[in-house]
């Protein structure tokens, strides 16, 4: 049929129907070339003939890749043809996946209460999504069921309705049901052996999984799950069973074969195991996790375990707490355990142990994963133990432990970042009571990313209690260490080392409570008592050792070249050129919020991170900066250490490994100076993000590193504007005419939601319905995101109840932007913390009203000057005629408010909020 289509084609290349079929085909069936939205591109050519038609435009709705376009083509089918579910559906999915709550949730509604449950699936399921996040349980499972109900062999919903009932046994016979109707599906499967792990029957599980391999004896992944399975009952023997068997199939899977190795091993069969793991690196060299193993068992245990095994701590030595020691936390850390063994060219070994009890089901997740950054050209991992050991004593066997490339774990779709890569160790089968023990050496076996420098940091606390913290430093003689205790009397125990070399420094500390969280509170990190150790003397030896490392990455070729000379091509001054090529970065590469652990410094090359168009924050600023040198403006990496992860002491040891985030400097452009952050996508030139203002950071150069802060924005530069013209009659309805204007650290927000016109369209509308029930938006215009300088948007509404009615007098709004200071700031009576506001800003408000003839104001908002040291608040009214006008005026100054003058804030926003709440009041006379 492909054929035949294309064939025709030829003849009639804009035949609606052939394109439609070309479509489908290539949509459906995976056929012509694998080009990015093929059949959505079929779609639109036949829209183009047949632009009303319902089936290319429900097709190119779910077939296109591209988000704006498929809710572009929802609302326009929506439009044309509302006796289609599809529309709705689709358009509750796609805000949904945007984080747009509320639009999700005012499509689901809207899509249900015209077709049903039955008809509207995806709103159904979205809305029960909302209401599951909401605690709001049983209307969920009512939408569940009424899913189910209507397509009962559809396992997903089946899914959906598990996760509203509130208790294991409805659960599990609700599970017993799904399992009738939909007895194939995996996912429906493994919960089912979920259930039976939850009741200790590892050996049921693991025998109720082996089942359905029948079904599907071509999976080495369900092989793999179910002699997991057996593993965990104890049964290495059924275990290496299945593994045997899926052999015959996969003769050279590699995963198929680590996990027989693991069993050969498991079962002291060395020698197999071992030649097993050698099969697997002739299929897959590059296998990290097997040449780890292979280290291990070719020399019958890494040669350092001996090291470290002078500062082992067995689990049943320490203590085992109750939840009733510990009422306001959800677990306890009951060791947390770093020693390392630094060579004199600055590389280590580092073990880390960590022993956890579980307290209450809410500490699950922090406990449930852990990860493990690492270069495998330069580092192996020894994964020593990863268990849990159940509150009746018995102990689960190894963690799932999973090892991927960075690019992997993000879905990206180069090889960019397959240098990194990630060992995720997860703890399945957490209840209260039991114990995580997790222990692994990290080695440096390869070069080291300091040169030959050493800088490290070990944290004595958390936001839960720790009941034992030790950090072990065994150093060489023939460097000079710096060491620093912050925030705690802490002193390192010095004992004698074998070798007469080598240094050994012990600290430790005991019974760290947990610092207690509340909102706006400082960062954790500026609270928790830590170490710092470091082989560098200054700021501007940390500046030499990063320009060093990323010189080259900044080397402009050839292509580059010409890039930056064509994204200037229109830009005369230098402060144009600076903009041009800022704007050109946030809007063609995509950022990554990339995670490398202790190891990712090193920027890719620019010209790499432009062929990839993507890259972390280290990347986006290298390109920024290559790309600007090439036209001739000087510009510097900086390292950062952004405010929410709190400040750099004021006699911190200078080191790189402070520092976690990096953008561009511009000291110079047309007298200007400029904080360029590549990771935003809505901050024009001069938006310095709130997370960078105020941060402490390094710029770098030939010349070394100079230790700055970043300027703050002022309340002035955060500066929102709000002018209300109001047209009021004598019934209390009338007609709002409202302008907005935002400046600073709030614009880009209002671009980011600008840019889906659909959705700012109905949040304007709820926004204002929330305010004056029954608005109606009758006329909106806005900048557009791409516009230099501030941010407006200009809306018309026409309002049945603008007054409130109480008798003979009508209450209208007093103030053109409510602030809600103490819904926003406060957080009850006293404070533990400091209160953090992130940023100041100041707002002006103007309220205009106009009054219908026979209306008079008898009622007046009061004017107050109310100044405060953070803060100020004004308010004139004026009447002339039937014409009331109102002005405010508001300004926060601070960015921090201390915790002995919170009362005195408290205070401030409550007589704020009241002064704002209070309404101009009006009668006929």
């Amino acid at each position: 049929m492909w054929t035949r289509i294309e064939t025709a084609l030829q003849t009639e290349p804009e035949h609606p129907w052939l394109r439609g079929w070309r479509g489908k085909l290539a949509v459906f069936g995976g056929l012509g070339q694998a080009e990015d939205d093929a059949g959505a591109a079929d779609y639109r050519r036949a829209l183009a003939q047949c632009p009303q038609c319902p089936l290319f435009l429900v097709h190119l709705m779910t077939a296109t890749r591209d988000v704006n376009l498929a809710r572009q083509t929802a609302e326009k089918c929506q439009a044309l043809h509302p006796q289609l579910p599809h529309a709705w559906n689709l358009l509750a999915d796609i805000m949904a996946g945007s984080g747009l709550e509320p639009a999700a949730e005012a499509y689901a509604r809207d899509g249900l209460a015209r077709f049903g449950a039955a008809r509207a699936s995806a709103c159904a399921v979205q809305l029960a999504e909302i209401f599951i996040k909401r605690g709001q349980l049983a209307e969920a499972e009512r939408l569940a069921r009424a899913c189910v109900e209507a397509c009962p062999y559809d396992p997903d919903r089946w899914q959906l309705l598990l996760r509203t009932l509130p208790s294991r046994a409805a659960r599990r016979n609700e599970l017993r049901e799904a399992l009738r109707r939909c007895g194939g599906d995996p996912g429906l499967r493994r919960q089912q052996a979920a259930e039976l792990l939850l009741q200790k029957k590892e050996a049921e599980a693991a025998e109720f999984q082996e089942r359905a391999l029948c079904a599907n004896p071509f999976s080495v992944a369900d092989c793999l799950n179910v002699a997991a399975g057996w593993t965990r009952a104890g049964r290495s023997d059924k275990a290496l069973g299945v593994l045997q068997a899926a052999r015959t199939v996969a003769p050279e899977n590699p995963d198929l074969l680590a996990a027989i190795g693991t069993e050969l091993l498991r079962a002291d069969r060395r020698e197999e195991a071992v030649a097993v793991w050698r099969e697997v690196l002739r299929i897959k060299p590059d296998s990290p996790q097997v040449k780890d193993w292979l280290a291990e068992a070719d020399s019958g245990g890494a040669v350092d375990r001996g090291f470290f095994a002078a500062y082992d701590v067995d689990v049943k030595d320490l203590p085992r707490p109750q939840a009733s020691d510990y009422p306001n936390d959800h677990s306890v850390t009951l060791l947390h355990q770093e020693v390392l063994h630094v060579n004199p060219n600055g590389t280590a070994s580092r073990m880390v142990h960590l022993v956890a009890k579980l307290l209450r089901p809410d500490g699950a997740g922090s406990l449930r994963q852990q990860r493990i950054f690492y270069e495998p050209g330069r580092q192996t991992v020894d994964i020593l133990r990863a268990a849990v050991i159940r509150p009746d004593g018995t102990e689960l066997s190894r963690a799932q432990v999973t090892d991927r490339t960075i690019s992997a774990a993000m879905g990206v779709e180069t090889r960019i970042y397959d240098e990194h890569h990630l060992k995720e160790v997860v703890f399945r089968d957490l209840e209260p009571g039991a114990v995580v023990d997790f222990q692994y050496i990290l080695r440096d076996t390869g070069g080291n990313i300091y040169g030959d420098y050493f800088a490290d940091t070990f944290y004595f606390g958390d936001d839960q209690p720790v009941w034992k913290s030790q950090y072990v430093l065994d150093l060489p003689k023939t460097r000079t260490f710096q060491m620093k205790a912050f925030r705690a009397p802490l002193e390192p125990r010095r004992i004698e080392s074998r070798d007469p070399e080598r240094e050994i420094a012990i600290w430790e500390s005991e019974k760290v409570p947990g610092i207690v969280q509340e909102a706006r509170m400082p960062p954790l990190l500026d609270l928790i008592p830590f170490v710092q150790v470091t082989t560098m003397s200054s700021w501007k030896e940390v500046g030499t050792w990063y320009w060093n490392l990323c010189r080259e990455q900044l080397n402009a070729d050839d292509e580059l070249r010409a890039l930056a000379q064509r994204i200037v091509r229109e830009a005369p001054t230098a402060r144009e050129k600076v903009r041009a090529v800022h704007d050109w970065a946030i809007k063609n590469i995509r950022y990554l919020g990339i995670e490398f652990g202790r190891n990712g410094y090193k920027p890719h090359r620019a010209s790499e991170t432009y062929k990839a168009l993507y890259g972390d924050c280290k990347d986006t600023a290298a390109l920024i900066v290559t790309l600007l040198k090439a036209v001739g403006i000087d510009a510097h990496m900086v390292l950062v250490r952004t405010t929410p992860e709190g400040r750099i002491e004021a006699d911190a040891l200078p080191a790189p490994n402070l520092f976690n985030h990096c953008i561009a400097y511009v000291p110079d452009a047309d007298g200007q100076d400029y904080w360029i952050d590549g990771t935003t996508d809505y901050h024009q030139l001069g938006e310095v993000p709130y997370s960078d203002q105020g941060a402490q950071a390094l710029v770098v150069g030939p010349d070394g590193g100079e230790f700055v802060q970043i300027p703050c924005g002022t309340a002035a530069e955060n500066r929102n504007e709000a002018n209300i013209q109001a047209d009021v009659r004598k019934n209390g309805s009338g007609t709002v005419r409202l302008r907005r204007v935002y400046r600073g650290q709030v614009a880009p927000f209002v671009r980011e939601q600008i840019d889906t016109p659909g959705t700012f369209r109905s949040t304007v509308q709820a926004q204002a319905a929330q305010r004056f029930p029954g608005a109606e938006l009758i006329r909106l215009a806005h900048s557009r995101p791409e516009d230099q300088g501030p941010v407006w948007v200009e809306s018309e509404f026409s309002i049945p109840n603008l007054a409130a009615r109480s008798g003979d007098r009508l209450a209208l709004l007093g103030s053109a932007e409510p602030l809600n200071l103490s819904q926003r700031f406060l957080s009850g009576g006293e404070r533990r913390h400091d209160l953090r506001l992130w940023f100041p800003f100041s707002q002006a408000g103007e309220v205009n009203c106009r009054l219908e003839p026979g209306l008079q104001p008898v009622g007046l908002p009061e004017e107050i000057d109310l100044k405060e040291p953070f803060g100020s608040y004004r308010r004139k009214v004026t009447v002339q005629d039937r014409h009331v006008r109102i002005v405010e005026e508001f300004s926060l100054d601070s960015e921090v408010i201390a915790r002995d003058r919170y009362a005195k804030f408290s205070e401030f926003c409550h007589k704020v909020d009241a002064l704002q709440a209070q309404k101009l009041l009006v009668q006929s006379p």
